[in-house]
């Protein structure tokens, strides 16, 4: 793919249009994931593909459809009107948050961040590829994610909540209460944005290029920021099958599956569908390419996975599919079998 999409700068694919839906904390209410469903088969090819980054591509966009797609998708809450905006949304939340043990719900942050960076007066030096991740110290590991900065939870001994942070998967010993962490994230953009706005912006490439020194500099950080000796998460750790929730006697979190992170419209209305029957009218998409349906009482599991199986979900996946990313290759890329 040549370039990160949006819904207002579409990809040339193959089979079409590509759109990616933006998702900064990779939730949907069944109203939402039923109007994308529609949205697909109306004005697209009717393939959803989710991505390792929680949000949602539409496959096979016709170009006659994109204002149709844009008004419908703004009713849902889906669309920001901001161009410059639309593409930076790579904002990722453990997907299990609020409903397992975690030192903070990163919900609310999220959204906040996502807030913040529609007023950053620099945003538009930021690649699309930009990524931050925002992680409440759950047993997911999302901070093991590839990255340019990502926040994960701690408690200190006083009970209060702060945030280590990583530069491109490099803690830098410093950490954050939780009331400053998006204000400060913003200070850090803007001061990169400034600074080395000739090329688009991405930590990990600034760190290669430009060195510890120039980052350290710009941000004002102090010398001892960059060696911090703190463990970082090195591996994601995926859900499968049921995950009792937290705090919720006999609710359930279920992760159905998908092959190739890959959905028909009639699946994502069925999903919606059983979101609403039995959980909370509430699904979450992972960065392993599934999908996560809360709330579901233990009585009702057989039913919602009888349900999913006939939609052709997995209920019970196996290892090596959840590491399968959403990208569907040569075949699908017009820029297929370039260097």
């Amino acid at each position: 793919m040549a370039d990160c999409p949006g819904i207002y700068k579409l990809a040339e694919m193959k089979d079409g249009l590509l759109a990616r839906l933006r998702l900064p904390t990779g939730q949907l209410t069944s109203a939402q994931a039923e109007l994308i469903a529609m949205t697909a088969a109306t004005h697209a090819a009717g393939i959803i593909d989710l991505t390792n980054r929680a949000n949602v591509q539409i496959r096979g966009v016709r170009a006659d459809g994109l204002p149709d797609l844009h008004t419908a998708l703004a009713t849902a809450e889906l669309a920001v009107k901001d161009v410059a905006h639309d593409r930076v949304r790579n904002i990722l939340i453990d997907p299990l948050t609020g409903l397992v043990k975690e030192e903070c719900n990163c919900t609310s942050l999220a959204k906040e961040l996502d807030q913040a960076l529609s007023k950053l007066k620099g945003r538009h030096h930021l690649s699309p590829k930009f990524s931050f991740i925002l992680d409440g110290g759950g047993p997911s590991n999302v901070a093991a994610l590839n990255h340019d900065i990502a926040a994960r939870a701690q408690k200190s001994n006083n009970g209060e909540i702060t945030f280590k942070v990583s530069f491109a998967g490099q803690p830098i010993g410093t950490s954050l209460p939780a009331p400053d962490l998006v204000k400060t994230i913003c200070t850090w953009l803007d001061q990169l944005c400034t600074k080395f706005h000739t090329s688009p912006v991405r930590l990990k490439t600034l760190l290669k290029t430009h060195g510890l020194d120039a980052i350290k500099a710009t941000l004002s950080l102090p010398d001892q920021a960059f060696k911090g000796e703190e463990a970082w998460p090195t591996k994601l750790i995926p859900s499968s099958g049921m995950v009792p929730q937290t705090g919720e006697q006999e609710k359930w979190a279920v992760n159905l599956s998908l092959p190739n992170g890959r959905l028909q419209h009639f699946q994502l209305q069925g999903l919606a569908e059983l979101a609403s029957q039995y959980g909370q009218s509430e699904i979450r998409l992972t960065p392993w390419q599934s999908v996560i349906v809360p709330h579901i009482k233990e009585e009702d599991i057989a039913a919602l996975w009888e349900k999913a199986e006939a939609l052709g979900l997995l209920t019970q996946e196996a290892e090596q599919n959840l590491q399968i990313l959403s990208c569907a290759g040569s075949e699908g890329c017009v820029h297929g079998g370039f260097e």
